[in-house]
C-alpha cells in the first residue's frame, strides 16, 4: 500500500519540489536535484510514521527547506550560477573526465539522467532507490574529485 502511495506522491510532487529547490538554490540545478532526491529519501524513510490522511504538500516543502538549509551549510560555495565567471582559457574536456568512469558507471549515468522516474530505474536495475542514489553520489564524487585535480 505504501509503495503505491509513495509512487503517487513522487509522481505528483517531484517536479514542483525540484523547481522550488532550484529557485531557492539560485538555479543551481545539480544542487536542487540533490536536495529534491534527499526530500524523497526522507519521505521514503518516514512514510510509515506520517499521517497520510493529511495533505503531504506542506510536509514536503518544510522538509525541502530544511534539506536546502543543511545543503547550504555543508556547501557554502553554492552560489548563483549567474555570478560565476566564464570558463577559463583551457576548459576541461568532458570526454577525458568521463574516461575515468567504468563502462558500468557510464551506463548508470546515462540511464539515470534519461529516466524521469528514478524508482522505476532502480527496479529495472534490481536495486533499491537508496542504492541508486548512493551509486550516483559516488560517481558524482569521483567526477568532482577528477575535475578538482585535473585543474591543478
Amino acid at each position: 500500500m505504501f509503495n503505491s502511495v509513495l509512487d503517487s506522491i513522487i509522481k505528483e510532487y517531484y517536479k514542483p519540489i525540484l523547481k522550488y529547490c532550484n529557485k531557492y538554490l539560485h538555479n543551481n540545478f545539480y544542487a536542487a536535484e540533490d536536495c529534491t532526491q534527499e526530500v524523497f529519501l526522507i519521505l521514503h524513510q518516514k512514510i510509515n510514521k506520517l499521517d497520510m490522511t493529511r495533505d503531504i504538500r506542506p510536509w514536503l516543502y518544510r522538509t525541502a527547506d530544511r534539506v536546502m538549509k543543511a545543503y547550504l551549510r555543508k556547501h557554502p560555495e553554492t552560489e548563483n550560477l549567474d555570478n560565476i565567471p566564464e570558463i577559463a582559457e583551457e576548459p576541461v574536456s568532458h570526454e577525458s573526465v568521463l574516461d575515468i568512469l567504468t563502462d558500468e558507471e557510464r551506463q548508470l549515468v546515462e540511464l539515470y539522467y534519461n529516466h524521469v522516474d528514478k524508482r522505476l530505474l532502480a527496479e529495472k536495475l534490481g536495486i533499491t532507490l537508496q542504492s541508486l542514489y548512493l551509486k550516483m553520489a559516488r560517481i558524482k564524487q569521483k567526477l568532482k574529485h577528477e575535475l578538482d585535480h585535473s585543474s591543478d
